[in-house]
């Protein structure tokens, strides 16, 4: 059992077990045992909703309005926790060497977002310049 903080401060108990990584895998088409594309943690990253479902599995839940404390509680850093945690619990599902992988995958794939951010950043903030230029003219015509 892996634990992490909500955004509300509550603490959280993450528990896969092997009935759960099949209940995700037949709601959302997401196998947790095949991870090594990368398009698991893809999955788990990219989209908050199917996340939010995911944990809802995962998490010992005692009714429909603590799941929605859940998903309420999965923002900010509370979500970057959530997701570490939840990858440190799956990782338990393999022997040490793939367990190694997996979590070595996660956390290169996080550093390579954060050393990244800077040269999107520098990107986006030259195409909001240049269409700043340019609405003053489209705006003429």
């Amino acid at each position: 059992m892996t634990k992490f903080r909500g955004a509300s401060g509550r603490e959280w108990d993450i528990h896969l077990t092997l009935g759960k990584i099949k209940e995700i895998k037949s709601k959302h088409g997401i196998d947790l045992l095949a991870p090594w594309d990368g398009q698991v943690i893809n999955e788990i990253t990219d989209n908050i909703l199917v996340f939010a479902e995911i944990m809802s599995v995962s998490v010992a839940l005692s009714s429909v309005a603590e799941a929605e404390l859940l998903a309420d509680d999965l923002r900010g850093e509370a979500l970057e926790a959530a997701v570490t945690a939840f990858v440190e619990e799956l990782s338990d599902f393999f022997l040490a060497g793939k367990r190694e992988l997996l979590l070595l995958m996660y956390r290169k794939g996080m550093e390579g977002l954060q050393k990244s951010l800077p040269e999107i950043a520098k990107r986006l903030d030259s195409v909001i310049s240049e269409t700043l230029e340019i609405l003053p003219r489209v705006k003429k015509k």
